[in-house]
């Protein structure tokens, strides 16, 4: 795990949700690509269900994470593009349940949810791009 430590000041508003303002990390940065709901197989996963979709985008994050020795802890920041402000909702329902078993100690990453017009394939309702520091190998 790389050496970490959270930035929330007490003089601007709290985190309204599953996140934290800033953190300060050491170690080697690990830049995911954005990730969409595509199985191993490259086939969409869960269209039209946008909870289904951030479940498999989380799976492709933790595979990827494994194979550089790395884990959820070590997550600094997630980008999370949502398409239609009609997802925005579910995706956030869907992202609470997620992160409670992701991040159980409630130590989130920094986190910016954008809402866009479309992605690669119109199949897509999300896409989730990572960064990650973890110790020096």
């Amino acid at each position: 795990m790389s050496d970490r430590r959270f930035v929330d000041p007490s003089d601007i508003s709290p985190p309204r949700s599953a996140y934290r303002h800033g953190i300060r990390a050491r170690g080697e940065v690990l830049w995911l690509a954005g990730q969409v709901p595509i199985d191993e197989e490259g086939k969409t996963v869960g269209a039209g269900d946008v909870a289904a979709q951030l479940t498999q985008v989380m799976h492709n994050i933790e595979r990827i994470l494994d194979a550089a020795g790395a884990g959820w802890p070590e997550v600094v920041r997630l980008v999370i593009l949502c398409v239609g402000k009609e997802n925005v909702a579910p995706l956030r329902e869907a992202r609470t349940r997620l992160w409670a078993r992701l991040y159980p100690d409630g130590d989130y990453p920094t986190a910016t949810f954008i809402v866009v017009e479309g992605l690669a394939s119109e199949e897509f309702l999300v896409e989730v791009e990572a960064t990650a520091v973890v110790a020096p190998s």
